[in-house]
């Protein structure tokens, strides 16, 4: 992912904005469903998107917990653990401990 700097004078100065592809976009409500989408999607022009309050990740940094993997899917955190279990296409963990693995957080979505 990319970003560009904007300079957003009268609100606070110099502002790095992430820049999504389409695909990045088709995932958002999946990757991140604590973001108002609806807001999203009414922003009037000119104003502030809540795209912007969310953080960068660096690519290959951005690691969820078996409980987040479990609230992505809408489901039990046993779930996911029995998932990982017996389907060998699961995401391997990319980092954290036998007893608290973490995830790419783009890999379980999709």
């Amino acid at each position: 992912m990319t970003s560009v700097t904007i300079d957003y004078k009268s609100h606070g100065g110099w502002t790095t904005v992430p820049l999504y592809s389409g695909a990045d976009l088709a995932l958002l409500p999946v990757l991140r469903p604590g973001v108002d989408w609806e807001a999203l999607r009414t922003v009037a022009a000119g104003r502030r998107s809540p795209l912007a309050g969310l953080a960068p990740v660096t690519p290959g940094r951005d690691v969820v917990l078996l409980a987040e993997v479990a609230r992505i899917a809408r489901v039990g955190r046993a779930a996911v653990v029995n998932w990982s279990r017996r389907h060998a296409d699961f995401p391997d963990p990319v980092s954290g401990t036998d007893v608290h693995p973490q995830f790419d957080r783009r890999a379980v979505a999709t």
